[in-house]
This record gives C-alpha cells, structure tokens and sequence, in this order.
C-alpha cells in the first residue's frame, strides 16, 4: 500500500532513521580517535549517538568475564569496527566515564557494572 501523497512512508522514515543513527555512531567513533581530546573534556553522552559503542564495549567485557584491560577494549573497537586509526585512551576514558552506571574504571582496567536491560539474561522461572 502507497502511503497518501505527501505522507513519509514507513519505509523512508525506517531510512532516515538508520542513517541518523549511522551517522550519530560514525561521530562518536571518529570522538574515540580524536587526538584533540583533553582529559578534562567530557563525553557528550547521547544513547542514540553511543548505542554502539555500548554494546561492543558490554559484548567484549561480558566476552572477557566483566574485566578488560583500556588496551583490549581500544584493540576491540578498532577490531570491531574496522577503524582506519586506533582508538585513543582519553577519550576512550571520558566514554567510559559517561557511562558510570555501566562501567567502573579502575586505573588501566575497566568493570562491567552492569549490563543495559536489553543486554541482560532473562530471570530463571519462579522468580519475581
């Protein structure tokens, strides 16, 4: 079925959507290679923006039992998505940071706190 003229069909909104989102997650790659990033500056937490470094960061650390080095998390977003430079480690730590209700850092080794809601596994039955 056609949209009526002058209506957006679900399919172009469905496109606009992904690219908003591509291009959000393209930004907040090329903030972690940045080489102009002070320690003091913070992370623009956006979860659309952020939504998929959250998730390669909570699949490596939930792939590495909650605990992995800064080194092993630049090396698997680099990995991951197929960056041209490495990721750097201020702001890499200011991401991190933003997302203090995830993440713990603890001097060069970084803590899964706790898993966002869509990546959490289901309750066993019978509990409530």
């Amino acid at each position: 079925l056609a949209a009526p003229p002058g209506t957006p069909s679900l399919l172009s909104t469905a496109a606009t959507q992904l690219a908003d989102s591509v291009a959000g997650s393209r930004r907040a790659l090329d903030r972690l290679m940045s080489e102009n990033y002070v320690p003091t500056q913070l992370w623009p937490r956006d979860p659309n923006d952020d939504a998929t470094l959250v998730a390669t960061v909570v699949e490596s650390l939930d792939h590495l039992r909650g605990c992995a080095t800064l080194n092993k998390l630049r090396s698997a977003l680099k990995q991951r998505h197929a960056l041209p430079r490495s990721v750097k480690s201020v702001p890499l730590r200011a991401f991190l940071a933003s997302y203090c209700d995830l993440f713990t850092l603890d001097g060069a080794h970084v803590y899964l706190r706790q898993a966002p809601l869509r990546f959490a596994p289901p309750e066993p039955p019978g509990v409530a």
